[in-house]
C-alpha cells in the first residue's frame, strides 16, 4: 500500500480517483497477461523437457494396418513413446509362426508364437522405444498353402 501511496504522491494525475483506478486497471492487466498463459497452456512449447533436460519425444508419421486376407499386420506408437507391433487373425485356424518388429528393415524384436489361432485373435509382439530417424514395420509370419508367408504393416517413421 505504501508503494501505491508514494506513486500517487509523485504523479499528479493519480491524485484523483479516476487516475488511481486507471493505474490499478493497468497493473491488473499486466499481471493477468503474465498469469493467464500459465493456466491455458499457451506459450509452453519447448524443445526439451524442463525436468531432466531430456529430448522431446519424436513425432511419427505413417503406420496403420495391412491385410493379407489371413492376418492383418499393424504398427503404431503408444502414448508412452513406444513402437507397438500388433495384428489380428482374420481367417480361422491360421498358423502364426512369429510377429516381428523391424527397424530400418532389420529384425529388432521377435515374438515366437508357433500355433494356430481362431479368427479375431489379437496378436501383439515386443515393443521398442521410439527413436528419431528410423522407420519401423511389423511382419507377421503365418503358414499358408504354399509355405510360410509374411504380411507387413505399412511403415511408421520416427
Amino acid at each position: 500500500m505504501q508503494v501505491f501511496q508514494r506513486a500517487k504522491a509523485s504523479m499528479p494525475f493519480l491524485r484523483n480517483a479516476q487516475g488511481s483506478k486507471l493505474l490499478l486497471v493497468l497493473a491488473c492487466l499486466l499481471l493477468c497477461s503474465a498469469v493467464v498463459p500459465l493456466f491455458t497452456g499457451a506459450g509452453t512449447a519447448h524443445a526439451t523437457n524442463v525436468v531432466g533436460n531430456a529430448p522431446v519425444k519424436p513425432a511419427t508419421s505413417g503406420g496403420g494396418c495391412n491385410s493379407s486376407g489371413y492376418v492383418s499386420a499393424c504398427i503404431s506408437e503408444n502414448s508412452e513413446g513406444f513402437i507397438v507391433p500388433d495384428g489380428y487373425v482374420l481367417h480361422s485356424n491360421t498358423y502364426v509362426t512369429a510377429i516381428v518388429l523391424l527397424r530400418d528393415g532389420f529384425n529388432w524384436t521377435i515374438d515366437d508364437l508357433g500355433r494356430s489361432y481362431p479368427a479375431g485373435t489379437h496378436l501383439y509382439g515386443f515393443s521398442a522405444e521410439a527413436t528419431a530417424g528410423h522407420w519401423w514395420t511389423t511382419e507377421i509370419i503365418w503358414k499358408g498353402n504354399d509355405g510360410f508367408d509374411p504380411t507387413f504393416s505399412p511403415p511408421l517413421y520416427t
